[in-house]
């Protein structure tokens, strides 16, 4: 009991910090939808998909496997690995912040150079070292550190929208929350250094190169999952233009109810290693453990997202039944797939399964979606996402299941 107590503790001490960046960006909607109107919304939400993206690759994993990793190090080896962690991500943000702009123009939106600051706002955030305060299992930190300044920055723009209704102010403004994110666990870093007997640096180059050489099967399967999540608000213009509004608030609940599951998932990811037992009882725990907390998000998810929808929008965007059912499939899959690759198979040593998920499921959304969209509007393509994440929970669970298999007969 003490156990579950502890992990529930946890959790719920760093559900505080995406509960914080939730809230602001929910109260952000509304207020955008009522200063700046639909179009002008739809591209910064536009941006900040590819922000999603942008701050995938920046970040190469370091903030989801890189738990996994960290966990078991003593505090001095993981501040070593953080400063080694630094130089290769500034090396990826310079190409990155080129490809946001050219996405930004490349996708028909009302205002692109918003959408281009919105994606600089992901990007500058792939700096982030929050990990390290979840593996020191410091959470109080984390929402100090990393998720008040974020906050801040959404609620201080979109209040200031009331007064300048202008997308260069908000764009700025939440550029600087994420500045200010990484430069104060970066600082902290810098402090505990000194006391752990750590020399703080960027390495050298060589060895930046060496470590994303190593990072990139890891960031491979990360970078396909947030294309895969960044699909439908980007795909939207092309495969259901009428439907753009109602897909991108589709996709700010899915984001919202991501955002809000993200302590479980990293707890359990650096919970489940730590387990007592064989990996063949803990790859089997952690699997009930995903599909219980996945079961338990999605559902609500889906029941709030119909009467949310029109309040949060002034009326303007109603989302229906069908529309909320496959965004609270998706939830769930992700959630379950989020336990099972990242921490199941990442522990029983198939990485390259996560990986070959995640490719099978964005063929899949790919397919189905440009299917389903043209006919279906917004409804097709949630349904194609659904599908998708389902694809990905199937092959990884099958993948666990032969793995366990395998080491039983000593193959």
């Amino acid at each position: 009991m003490k156990r579950y107590l502890r992990f529930g503790a946890s959790a719920g001490m760093l559900s505080l910090a995406p509960l914080l960046i939730s809230g602001a960006t929910f109260i952000s909607v509304p207020i955008l939808l009522g200063t700046l109107g639909t179009d002008l919304w739809v591209s910064i939400a536009i941006g900040q998909a590819i922000g999603e993206i942008a701050r995938a690759l920046v970040v190469w994993g370091w903030n989801s496997i890189g738990l996994t990793v960290v966990s078991p190090m003593e505090p001095a080896e993981r501040l070593r690995y953080y400063f080694a962690s630094l130089l290769p991500r500034f090396l990826v943000l310079i190409p990155v912040a080129i490809g946001c702009v050219v996405a930004a123009y490349a996708i028909p939106s009302e205002d692109p150079a918003s959408a281009v600051r919105m994606a600089f706002v992901g990007a500058v955030y792939g700096l982030t070292g929050g990990w390290l305060l979840i593996a020191n299992r410091e959470p109080l930190l984390m929402v100090i550190c990393d998720a008040l300044p974020r906050a801040a920055s959404i609620l201080i723009a979109s209040v200031m929208l009331l007064f300048i209704p202008s997308p260069d102010v908000y764009g700025w403004t939440n550029i600087l929350g994420s500045v200010v994110a990484v430069a104060a666990v970066y600082t902290l870093a810098v402090r505990r250094s000194r006391a752990a007997g750590v020399t703080p640096g960027f390495g050298t180059f060589s060895a930046a190169l060496a470590a994303l050489r190593h990072g990139l099967p890891i960031v491979g399967s990360g970078l396909v999952m947030v294309l895969r999540i960044s699909f439908a608000v980007l795909a939207a213009p092309f495969l259901a233009p009428a439907a753009t509004e109602v897909i991108a608030l589709g996709d700010k609940f899915f984001r919202w109810a991501n955002t809000a599951m993200t302590p479980v998932l990293q707890t359990l990811l650096v919970r489940i290693p730590r387990m007592t037992g064989s990996p063949a009882h803990r790859a089997v725990r952690g699997l009930q453990v995903a599909w219980l907390g996945g079961l338990l998000v999605g559902a609500a998810s889906a029941a709030v997202i119909v009467p949310a929808s029109s309040l949060i929008s002034h009326g303007l965007i109603q989302l229906d039944v069908l529309t909320a059912i496959p965004i609270g499939i998706a939830v769930t899959m992700v959630f379950v797939a989020g336990v099972t690759g990242n921490s199941v198979l990442v522990m029983l040593g198939r990485v390259r399964q996560v990986f070959a998920a995640a490719v099978t499921a964005l063929i899949v959304l790919v397919a189905t979606a440009a299917i389903l969209g043209p006919i279906f509007g917004s409804t097709g393509v949630f349904w194609a996402f659904a599908a998708a994440e389902t694809t990905v929970v199937v092959y990884q669970t099958v993948a666990v299941f032969r793995e366990l298999r395998r080491q039983r007969e000593g193959i």
